[in-house]
């Protein structure tokens, strides 16, 4: 077990590159990551998030003097994109004590899509088409899907996934099944991409646990539900839900690799609490099994994944103040050499770009029970016709690509 210290060029200089998604692809190693400036105008503080995509040749995941450039699919295209604004409160709403919106790419994650390429998804809020109402609507963040390295077919045969332009997510007709009536500000996040049998799903949440498949336009066609109270660590269960959320891309581990012989997906999954001090998240990370086919039931969870936390005595130097010395991310999760390491990368203290090595066998000596899918209840199964739902729709306002012209969520 290896914990590394990922040196990613700071871009532009002096802002930190953190939340690491690692992918090893065509013998190189790619990083997709984030970075952060804070600014106060007026009564409010601003999140300036933007993403960068590193580079490094060979076979280690050595990114010192790669190169990074910024990740924006938008204006790769020349398309320009309107954040939305973070509504006003409501009449009677407590007011916070400091008032906060963001802007810009947050979280980008990249996966491996096996005989076409690497993939980000990534949240920002949604695009704003018409400047004279720069409010968002129901969401303050929906999830976004691009291309960034293309090995599929050859020129001149055209797949739809070889995508053009970001694609925006959308749980679709399923939304009702998620989203309240009065729901305000739904923030759409870590939306967890596996390959299934060649085609693409989605882990939506973990409890309860669903999963999607998407088609082409972003749309969620068919959803599984399950719920796996039992398999859940009672730390975890004693979270409020809006605490409890996924992590990195899932991947799949086959029959030749697994510990039982038998093949999973292995995810990760968090909740966050702040038992330092009101206001300092602390964030515990957990590997899981799900199976390897509908209904994609968890079958297994492991204890605490260790993630090294900030200790003055190994991280002098580090600028963890007391908010962010206790945050640690998980962004990227990929096996690699044959399936016998697992690499999980993650963003430290806001700071640091960081990467958990190990062997699955050392993973797999993680989970506390056995695989075991019978203690997973499925709740709901159900397909849908690969339109955006009412409530999808309403809240989306059209926010795709943001050339006004062509649209990859159809409403």
């Amino acid at each position: 077990m290896a914990w590394l210290l990922l040196p990613l060029q700071d871009a532009p200089p002096g802002l930190a590159l953190f939340n690491p998604s690692v992918v090893q692809y065509g013998g190189s190693y790619y990083a997709a990551t984030r970075s952060l400036e804070k600014k106060q105008i007026g009564e409010i503080e601003w999140w300036l998030s933007g993403a960068h995509l590193c580079k490094a040749d060979g076979n280690q995941p050595s990114f010192k003097g790669s190169s990074c450039s910024l990740f924006d699919p938008w204006k790769d295209r020349n398309l320009r994109y309107r954040d939305c604004i973070k509504p006003p409160l409501e009449p009677g709403e407590k007011k916070p004590k400091k008032q906060r919106d963001a802007k810009g790419i947050e979280d980008p994650k990249l996966f491996v899509w096996p005989g076409k390429g690497v993939y980000a998804t990534y949240n920002r809020k949604p695009h704003i088409k018409d400047p004279k109402r720069p409010l968002c609507d129901k969401f303050g963040f929906v999830q976004y899907m691009s291309t960034v390295v293309y090995d599929g077919e050859p020129p001149g045969r055209e797949d739809p996934w070889h995508l053009q332009a970001p694609v925006q997510l959308s749980a679709g007709q399923f939304s009702k099944d998620i989203y309240k009536k009065d729901s305000r500000y739904v923030k759409e996040k870590n939306w967890m991409p596996f390959i299934h049998e060649g085609e693409l799903f989605f882990t939506h949440s973990i409890m309860p646990h669903r999963v999607f498949k998407v088609n082409v336009t972003g749309i969620a066609v068919q959803q599984w539900v399950s719920v796996a109270r039992e398999l859940l660590p009672d730390e975890f269960l004693q979270a409020p839900k809006s605490h409890m959320h996924g992590g990195p891309p899932v991947v799949l581990v086959g029959s030749s690799a697994s510990g039982t012989g038998k093949p999973y997906y292995l995810g990760v999954m968090h909740y966050w609490d702040m038992p330092r001090m009101p206001g300092a998240r602390a964030y515990h990370h957990y590997a899981y099994q799900m199976e390897a086919q509908p209904p994609f039931r968890i079958c297994a969870v492991s204890k605490e994944l260790p993630l090294r936390r900030y200790d003055s005595t190994i991280h002098a130097g580090v600028k963890a103040n007391m908010w962010t010395r206790d945050i640690n991310f998980v962004s990227g999760l990929q096996l690699v050499d044959d399936n016998k390491t697992v690499h999980m990368s993650y963003g430290a203290f806001d700071t640091d770009a960081r990467m958990l090595s190990m062997t699955l066998t050392d993973l797999e000596s993680h989970f506390v029970e056995d695989f075991d899918c019978s203690r997973s209840r499925v709740v709901k199964v159900g397909a849908g016709r690969g339109k955006p739902g009412k409530e999808a729709a309403a809240g989306q306002r059209g926010a795709a690509a943001a050339d006004g012209s062509r649209e990859h969520v159809r409403q």
